[in-house]
């Protein structure tokens, strides 16, 4: 959140989970214990979960051309945030492989946008 100010975290309604699955609240807050992380309204919809041993990051497939290259690169930052902190190795399900920060930046927006192709044209 230092990284971007504009992250807000997911505030869950652990009440209402309780009620919903005929659990506790102190139950609910147990299965629900990761956090997520939300850009603002009419951002770019990039989602954030941390998990206690890993993270994921996800974006809508809406973006194209220049619009992509800019929201890849935001990405990119928070990809080097969590890998920093985390420690984590990134791995990106479309490209199936682990992802170097220092060089696969266009690489990841290509696949991303041609996916936005074949989803939206």
């Amino acid at each position: 959140m230092k990284a971007d100010p504009s992250l807000e975290v997911f505030q869950f309604g652990f009440e209402e989970i309780a009620k919903f699955q005929k659990i506790s609240v102190e139950e609910a807050k147990l299965q629900f214990r990761h956090m997520e992380l939300n850009g603002p309204e009419g951002g770019p919809g990039i989602q954030i979960t941390l998990l206690d041993d890993g993270a994921s990051l996800t974006v809508p497939y809406w973006h194209k051309d220049k619009k992509a290259k800019t929201v890849f690169a935001q990405i990119w930052q928070y990809l080097k945030v969590i890998q920093r902190v985390g420690g984590y190795q990134i791995y990106d399900p479309q490209m199936e492989c682990i992802v170097n920060l220092g060089s696969d930046l266009e690489k990841a927006t290509k696949c991303y946008t041609d996916v936005v192709k074949r989803v939206i044209g």
